[in-house]
């Protein structure tokens, strides 16, 4: 009896396997904030310009906050399933800020990736928000 390998037959190797079925967006989960800002920037404003709709909003850093903590402080507009503005962007970020347990945060805090036509059929942008809880 003659036994297969799928993964050759697939042409993938286990970590391309790993890298087809993880659920992460986002390229470097070791760092997930080091995205240039001038590439950030133009992805933002490529998002608002084609009203992209918001599809995943990721906290990372965080280890003691509640998440509804996060979300009770952004700005309404700024939820999974909305288009995308800037102005609701900046409006989050100030209003995270008024979180006592974290330090500050600034666009600099934040990883945006976007997805043309995903499974939805919608163009959407992600987002990781990068955040220091204080001691």
């Amino acid at each position: 009896m003659k036994t297969f390998n799928l993964l050759s037959l697939l042409g993938l190797s286990f970590w391309g396997l790993v890298f087809l079925f993880s659920d992460s967006a986002f390229a470097d989960e070791t760092n997930p904030c080091s995205q240039n800002k001038a590439e950030k920037l133009q992805l933002l404003k490529k998002a608002e310009e084609n009203e992209y709709n918001i599809k995943r909003i990721e906290i990372s850093g965080n280890t003691y906050t509640r998440y509804r903590t996060f979300r009770g402080h952004w700005e309404k507009n700024f939820n999974e399933g909305d288009i995308f503005t800037q102005e609701a962007l900046l409006k989050s970020i100030k209003g995270i800020n008024k979180i006592k347990s974290i330090k500050p945060i600034s666009l600099d805090n934040i990883e945006v990736r976007l997805e043309e036509n995903d499974n939805r059929g919608w163009n959407s942008i992600n987002f990781v928000i990068c955040v220091e809880q204080k001691k």
